[in-house]
């Protein structure tokens, strides 16, 4: 049995003294503790017993592996001074505000709904997905703690097709995208808002959707807003992409070109929505001075800034008239997670199947029946 260490104090002509041999620090070295009283010199003797008797004996059965990967770490880190004790601490320091254990690729899907929910232009949003689409798969794999300068560069050079690579304008500006999702993914507001997931905004009653509609009408852009709530097609890029054509037939058809995820998919045309595609008398989805006339109804509708509540409104809707294949069919996704945390519960059948009622000019359609509850 090893023999327990004393800490002795000794007396000198400065007052007294404590030596703590090198085995017993966690710089590796000679520690010397200086006292001018006695009693102070007493009380850090007990201290280092106690942590002795704690940590000490624990020490002797350590692995051989693990006093070998010790002692090397403790080899590299001696030009400068510290101990393996403050390494690892500032390791998960470091670790955590960073937000150690998010994929930059879930960390960029809450950025990019940050931008939503904040109001930001289409333009900036889109850029930063299709900057998204096209970062390598191991990229956005990474913990967005572990993500270094080289990691980024190499990246960024992954998603330029010229050779040999040229970091050019392009290269930049997804390098600014980039960094901006990685700096958000560390502050207090991305780590707040991974801790609190917020169900999807939808639209309050169907009061509130005749009322939308009744605006979109009067602005002379119907049928855009029909497809946003009664289809739940994607403000942006899907309705731009697509055309009458797609829309003329039993079920609209979203190619992978048109889709956001990159996924095609069929939405089934409710009888409501086909009255409203009936009533569009213009050439094109989107009329003339699309832009300023969606803002005018967003405002004068009170959902501003929210960029995919209509998208939601349907979702919510739908799903408890068809359940959830059928949603998730309509909706794009691929798992069944939002529908069970979110969607199940959000409305009732009879307001879904009010919903559906809802037709060009103040008028009502037959409710649809529910294909399966959910």
């Amino acid at each position: 049995m090893a023999n327990r260490l004393k800490f002795g104090i000794y007396k000198d002509s400065s007052g007294y003294q404590i030596s703590v041999p090198p085995s017993m620090t966690t710089s590796g070295k000679r520690e010397r503790h200086f006292f001018r009283r006695l009693a102070d010199a007493k009380v850090k003797q007990k201290e280092l017993k106690a942590n002795h008797q704690k940590h000490g004996t624990s020490a002797l059965t350590i692995k051989a592996a693990l006093a070998e990967d010790a002692t090397k770490a403790q080899e590299m880190l001696a030009p400068f001074n510290v101990s393996l004790v403050e390494v690892a601490k500032e390791y998960i320091s470091r670790r955590k505000a960073a937000g150690s254990t998010v994929p930059l690729r879930d960390a960029w899907k809450d950025y990019i709904l940050n931008l939503e929910e904040k109001g930001r232009s289409e333009p900036h949003i889109r850029g930063h997905e299709r900057t998204f689409k096209i970062m390598p798969g191991w990229f956005l794999d990474r913990e967005v703690a572990s993500i270094e300068g080289k990691d980024l560069e190499k990246a960024l050079d992954q998603t330029i097709k010229t050779r040999p690579v040229a970091r050019g304008t392009t290269w930049n500006r997804r390098l600014r995208e980039t960094r901006s999702v990685l700096n958000w993914a560390k502050n207090t507001e991305a780590k707040e808002n991974r801790g609190q997931k917020k169900a999807p905004k939808i639209l309050k009653s169907n009061d509130q959707a005749r009322k939308l509609m009744q605006i979109a009408e009067e602005e002379g852009c119907a049928l855009p807003f029909a497809l946003m709530l009664f289809a739940g097609i994607r403000p942006s890029g899907e309705l731009l992409k697509i055309s009458l054509d797609s829309i003329r037939k039993k079920r609209i058809y979203i190619s992978p070109d048109q889709s956001k995820t990159g996924t095609d998919r069929q939405i089934p045309i409710s009888e409501n929505l086909r009255l409203w595609i009936d009533a569009w008398d213009q050439e094109t989805i989107l009329p003339a001075q699309w832009k300023r006339k969606t803002q005018a109804v967003r405002k004068a509708a009170g959902i501003s800034g929210e960029q995919d509540i209509l998208r939601h409104t349907f979702g919510s809707h739908f799903y408890r008239i068809h359940g959830e294949e059928e949603t998730l069919q309509a909706m794009g996704h691929t798992s069944f997670r939002t529908f069970e945390s979110h969607y199940r519960r959000a409305v009732s059948l009879e307001r879904a199947q009010e919903f559906f009622t809802i037709a060009p000019g103040g008028a009502s359609c037959a409710a649809p029946e529910a294909i399966r509850v959910a």
